[in-house]
C-alpha cells in the first residue's frame, strides 16, 4: 500500500478486503468447475469419431481453464 489509510476508515478497508478475498476464492472455484465440465464434454465428444475434431480442442481448453483456476 502506497497510500496511508486514515485510522478511522480501517474497519471499512478490512471489511472490503475480506469481501474481495471471498469473491476471489469463489471465482477461482467457479473457473475450476467450468473447466472440468468443458473437459468432460470434450471427452464425451471424443468418444464418437466425428466429434474428435471438436472434442480434442474442448478437452484441451477445459484442461487449460482448470490449470488457470488452480494457479
Amino acid at each position: 500500500m502506497d497510500r496511508k489509510t486514515p485510522w478511522i476508515l480501517l474497519p471499512f478497508v478490512m471489511i472490503w478486503r475480506f469481501v474481495e478475498l471471498i469473491l476471489n476464492i469463489v471465482g477461482r472455484a467457479a473457473i475450476v468447475v467450468i473447466g472440468f465440465v468443458v473437459m468432460i464434454v470434450g471427452i464425451v465428444f471424443c468418444i464418437s469419431v466425428v466429434g474428435v475434431m471438436v472434442g480434442m480442442p474442448l478437452t484441451a481448453f477445459g484442461f487449460v481453464l482448470m490449470l488457470r483456476g488452480f494457479f
